[in-house]
């Protein structure tokens, strides 16, 4: 992954309103592009580094899940920031899910959209800062919306479903 990616994302992002973030959290992960292509059936998923608060990388992520109700594709960048040493500890460790629910992107502006998590919170900083997002169980994940046509919501006799959780995978730098 290139370093100027992930520094991009990072310099996007405090750019957008979040640099208190990065200083009040304990560690983050920037994913700078996380893909999402469906029709019907889909899936996305992307690659990302995990820092400390004072910028120490601590690995490398994955995220990845299917998706069920989805149409078109989508290029975001996300950000999970982790409140204190409990959640960094869940997030590396591999016991971190995340589930939202609906949402829409068309060329790069994203609707505001309901959102449920299993372990943290989301929000949408298309148009800047993390629009009032609060930490849950210590997690606060924001997108910042790049491109594409993307809708997903109800689908036939239920809601749009992510097939299972997304699962964020994280592999320590080695020593």
């Amino acid at each position: 992954m290139s370093v100027s990616s992930v520094e991009g994302t990072i310099n996007l992002a405090k750019n957008q309103g979040m640099a208190p973030e990065f200083e009040s959290c304990h560690a983050y992960a920037v994913f700078p592009s996380i893909t999402s292509v469906a029709i019907g059936i889909g899936g996305k998923g992307g690659t990302g580094e995990v820092f400390l608060k004072d910028g120490t990388k601590l690995g490398d992520a994955t995220y990845a899940v299917g998706t069920l109700g989805g149409f078109g594709a989508e290029n975001i960048k996300q950000i999970v920031f982790l409140e204190n040493a409990e959640a960094t500890q869940k997030f590396t460790s591999g016991k971190f899910e995340l589930k939202y629910d609906y949402h829409a992107t068309i060329g790069g502006a994203s609707a505001g959209v309901a959102v449920g998590t299993t372990t943290g919170a989301q929000g949408n900083a298309g148009d800047g800062g993390s629009h009032g997002v609060a930490y849950v169980n210590g997690v606060k994940v924001v997108a910042i919306t790049s491109k594409g046509l993307y809708i997903c919501g109800p689908i036939a006799g239920g809601a749009f479903a992510e097939l299972g959780a997304g699962k964020y995978m994280f592999t320590p730098i080695s020593a």
